[in-house]
């Protein structure tokens, strides 16, 4: 959003799906996003930050219950869980299904984008994941109209990397292939990539459109007083691909450092700690925390175990912004490949996993030489200045073309 409003862009977002995180019917939208853009939720009504559903009546009703709820530490909340079927189904349910990702554009859905663009006709369409490709047929016969697609992933192949590992692929709700992920991806002028193989993929899948490679971006994080000894963290959502690697960590890994380095201590943080057992030797589950910058200040390692997966790890590129040595898997560098054995240390199996981690918690020089790296990678690759360069400078020509053309240099861009 930054980049497009350096550039002369008035920014509408519009989210077009009023899913209910954790079960409640608001959503707080941080002041930042609002400074930058007109942020509109369909069949909500803002105050100050907040927007509410006024429609969600069972939602509301069931209130009282969900903040008990939320409000209960993360042991109770897993013992309840797993005794008490209806806020099993109530909540736990409701919450993975925030996490589907590919759900067909609904027609109500259709109809509330349909209605803002007759109000505010835009010059710039980006739609926020290619799924919802099928919404800017809505801009088919304006030539005028840049439509464009941050697509996040190449679909099809985080299914086939999700099938060859064995793990459940719970985010989607339909089957990608090629074909099917291409034909979404020709409906747009441009597509936005956000690692370089992910790229190289859109340009065979759709070679009409224009490829923009835009990583994720980082601000670097300085953490001037040394980490706590043996702190090892990870940090994930209760996702599969991040339950069924911290397991696996936990299990094939985590004895093998423990044996090391006795005094060493895991932090787990995030929803994924309510799909894990407690009790492990030296693991403290965090949950979710208020206060990250923390965690990543007081790790000497963090670790990515994943098992399956596509796309651009963000949990790595966070780490390396707050310049933390890193082991991953092969998964977890996806995005990242060229950092393996140079700036983050990579292994696909237990011993040398758990290897890697005795190295740097064992020598303060190799940790402190691994941080500096990081930190440097992510100067000269992840900042935004660097990271949104290339994007910024496309749509800036785009503008002018425009402009030239005879429209007007500031486009207002729904994204």
């Amino acid at each position: 959003l930054e980049a497009m409003e350096r550039i002369g862009c008035r920014i509408d977002l519009l989210v077009i799906d009023p899913y209910f995180e954790r079960g409640l019917p608001w959503r707080f939208v941080h002041p930042d996003v609002s400074r930058l853009a007109t942020v509109v939720i369909r069949d909500h009504r803002r105050i100050g930050n907040f927007y509410f559903n006024a429609h969600a009546f069972r939602e509301w009703l069931l209130l009282p219950l969900r903040l008990l709820y939320l409000a209960l530490p993360d042991r109770v909340r897993r013992f309840v869980r797993n005794r008490t079927v209806a806020i099993r189904r109530g909540v736990t349910e409701r919450m993975k299904r925030a996490f589907t990702l590919d759900d067909p554009v609904s027609p109500e859905e259709e109809a509330f984008v349909r209605a803002w663009i007759r109000r505010y006709p835009p010059g710039i369409v980006i739609v926020n994941f290619t799924p919802l490709a099928p919404l800017l047929d809505l801009f088919e016969g304006s030539p005028t109209i840049l439509t464009g697609i941050l697509t996040h992933d190449v679909l099809h192949r985080r299914i086939e990397s999700f099938e060859q590992s064995g793990i459940p692929i719970d985010v989607f709700s339909r089957r990608w292939d090629p074909e099917g992920e291409g034909a979404l991806l020709r409906k747009a002028r441009l597509l936005i990539a956000i690692q370089k193989e992910d790229a190289a993929a859109f340009e065979r899948l759709s070679p009409m459109s224009d490829v923009i490679e835009a990583p994720v971006a980082f601000p670097l994080y300085h953490h001037p007083e040394p980490p706590t000894p043996g702190r090892c963290l990870f940090v994930g959502s209760a996702t599969n691909h991040n339950i069924y690697g911290i397991r696996w960590f936990i299990s094939e890994v985590w004895p093998t450092i423990r044996r090391r380095h006795p005094a060493s201590t895991l932090h787990v943080c995030g929803s994924v700690c309510r799909e894990i057992e407690e009790g492990g030797e030296g693991i403290v589950l965090r949950g979710l925390v208020e206060d990250l910058d923390r965690e990543y200040a007081e790790a000497e390692v963090c670790v990515i175990p994943l098992l399956a997966g596509s796309g651009l790890k963000i949990k790595l590129g966070e780490a390396l912004a707050h310049g933390r040595a890193c082991v991953s898997t092969s998964i977890g560098l996806q995005g990242f490949e060229e950092l393996a054995g140079e700036v983050v240390l990579c292994a696909d199996t237990p011993a040398p996993f758990a290897e890697g981690v005795s190295a740097i918690l064992a020598s303060p020089e190799k940790r402190m030489e691994l941080e500096a790296r990081a930190h440097a990678f992510v100067a000269a690759h992840l900042v935004p200045s660097a990271a949104y360069r290339p994007l910024e400078t496309y749509l800036d020509r785009y503008l002018d073309t425009r402009h030239e053309e005879g429209g007007t240099r500031q486009a207002k861009a729904p994204a």
